[in-house]
């Protein structure tokens, strides 16, 4: 399964061709009007100026206009430097008949009709600042006919006459006018910028939501069919048509698990920081189902996958789930890229590598231990060096590191260690008399709790609600009570709270939090709030008994 939230891009900067595949829409859009606009504007000059000239001037600028879009998406196909000064030099052509203009009705004798001069010219120049600021050669290839206009015309006033001081103010009030319009450009232009690498963003995450909602739904929906399909034969009433499937029941329900964590993580961190905290987990059965996950991917590339796991390798450890499935996938989907012919062999070798030098940490979490990760494609070790960056950044999120340590062959082999912590031992709840109290307001919860915690031998209480918890407490010696912290009425932490403050003495009893809300920011409320542990639903059995050993070592309950 490919990443569940690709890390955006984030390049604010813009280019000549995506400016132009971006604007090639506005202007198809606009050309007639715009282009119909400005010329009947030129064309009132035919009443003060050459008609001949006009036309000259109207059929240029015309010309321009219509085939700058030609241009633009010439160059959006095959983008290439000739293609770029076409477009630069039709900008100029157009923007170079409109001065045109602006300098003959600045040369009529009529001060009104100079006065229209100038208001032309500072039309083509706020038009230039609103349009053009996108791409800066462009707004440069349009502004410079304009800037020329905008230098002829004080530089005519210079005479013997003495209007010098009239002509250096003209001169000022210009440059004040080509200032204001640089810096109208520049700031437009950095506006632009940024909304346009938003957009982009925009973009890639819209594209990256519809292929996560893509793969949810194949990926969700396969072990689905397989739960509905023998849910549906087992209470057909024939029973013995699906009693050989029963196996894959439980199987599609936990990859159906695993999807759901992935997700969860993916949208409670946005699928790029990787901070998620380790827990106990079912750790083999992790490594077997990121296999499982790509086996498809793998059938698709014409390639067999193994994931050959270390017995040694306990099957609970306090690691990081999640991103440990993530980061098997990466290394696979990595391993299959790199391509090679149908029947390539894809091996994924997890192994236990004895006790590893993991400082603080509360004692509690157990025995740290090393998993590494080794991948081999047609038995070939591949170079972790050159892993992709978003592999190497989960490798650094769980304090792991790549290496290269000698094969069994003798040639070195890349692998990735990392760091993690055996469990308690779960033989020692056979050396305990622990008394449980579950507390679920749903029966069918409770009932699937009471047998997992009954097959390990342990004294069982069940009841429905908060206060119902409470008379129990009271009614008996208790070890340990495992809480559903989402009950109509006296929720779970109320009852939590209601324990602590009753000053009995069963006030300390040990409580973990039994709850369907994986996610880790509620995970650590828990733990603020003094709960002793967590278990997350649906229920994982090793899982469960691991955490309530965890817990009932640390309180030393249960003893006999």
């Amino acid at each position: 399964m490919p990443p569940l939230m690709p890390a955006p891009t984030n390049r604010p900067e813009t280019s000549w061709q995506q400016e132009a595949v971006r604007q090639l829409d506005r202007l198809n859009a606009d050309q007639f009007p715009r282009i119909l606009s400005v010329s009947l504007g030129l064309a009132m000059a035919a009443f003060f100026i050459n008609p001949l000239a006009t036309a000259l001037i109207v059929t240029c600028y015309v010309l321009s206009e219509a085939l700058v879009p030609i241009a633009m998406a010439g160059f959006a196909e095959h983008p290439t430097i000739r293609q770029r000064n076409f477009h630069l030099g039709l900008s100029a052509m157009g923007t170079g008949a409109y001065s045109a203009n602006v300098i003959l009705l600045w040369n009529q004798p009529d001060l009104a009709v100079k006065l229209a001069a100038i208001v032309f010219l500072c039309g083509g120049f706020v038009n230039i600042a609103s349009v053009n600021s996108h791409y800066l050669p462009m707004a440069a290839s349009k502004a410079l006919p304009l800037l020329a206009a905008a230098i002829y015309i004080p530089a005519t006033v210079v005479g013997p006459d003495g209007l010098a001081g009239a002509s250096c103010f003209l001169i000022g009030c210009m440059m004040l006018l080509i200032g204001y319009l640089a810096q109208l450009i520049i700031g437009l232009h950095r506006i632009d910028v940024v909304l346009a690498g938003a957009l982009r963003e925009l973009q890639a995450t819209s594209q990256a939501k519809s292929e996560f909602l893509a793969t949810m739904s194949h990926e969700m929906r396969t072990p689905l069919n397989t739960i509905l399909g023998v849910t549906r034969l087992l209470a057909s009433g024939e029973p013995g048509r699906a009693t050989p499937k029963v196996a894959d029941l439980g199987a599609a329900a936990e990859t159906l698990t695993a999807i759901i964590d992935d997700a969860m993580m993916a949208a409670e961190v946005g699928g790029v920081t990787l901070t998620a905290a380790p827990r106990l987990a079912h750790l083999c059965k992790c490594l077997e189902m990121a296999g499982n996950q790509m086996k498809g991917l793998a059938a698709d590339h014409q390639a067999s996958l193994v994931i050959a796991i270390d017995p040694a390798l306990p099957d609970v450890a306090t690691c990081n789930r999640p991103l440990l499935s993530r980061l098997v996938r990466q290394l696979i989907g990595y391993a299959l890229e790199q391509g090679g012919t149908a029947g390539t062999a894809i091996k994924v070798q997890a192994d236990y590598v004895g006790t590893a030098d993991i400082s603080g940490g509360p004692a509690d979490q157990g025995l740290p231990f090393v998993l590494r990760l080794g991948v081999a494609r047609d038995g070939l070790s591949l170079a972790t060096g050159i892993l992709p960056n978003r592999a190497s950044q989960m490798v650094r999120a769980m304090e792991g590191r790549m290496t290269m340590v000698p094969g069994p062959d003798g040639s070195p082999r890349a692998v990735i260690d990392l760091p993690m912590r055996h469990p308690v031992d779960p033989s020692l709840l056979a050396k305990r008399s622990a008394r449980v109290l579950v507390v679920d307001d749903i029966a069918t919860n409770r009932f699937i709790v009471v047998q997992f915690l009954k097959l390990e031998r342990l004294d069982v209480t069940e009841v429905a609600s908060g206060p119902d918890a409470l008379l129990a407490l009271d009614r008996q010696g208790l070890d340990l009570v495992l809480l559903d912290m989402n009950m109509p009425g006296m929720d779970g932490e109320a009852t939590y709270q209601a324990i602590r403050a009753s000053g009995r003495p069963w006030a300390n009893v040990p409580v973990i939090a039994l709850t369907a809300n994986g996610l880790e920011q509620q995970r650590t409320a828990y733990q603020m709030m003094g709960l002793s542990g967590f278990i997350a639903k649906p229920l994982d059995p090793k899982v469960m008994i691991a955490e309530i050993n965890r817990v009932l070592a640390r309180t030393g309950a249960g003893f006999t």
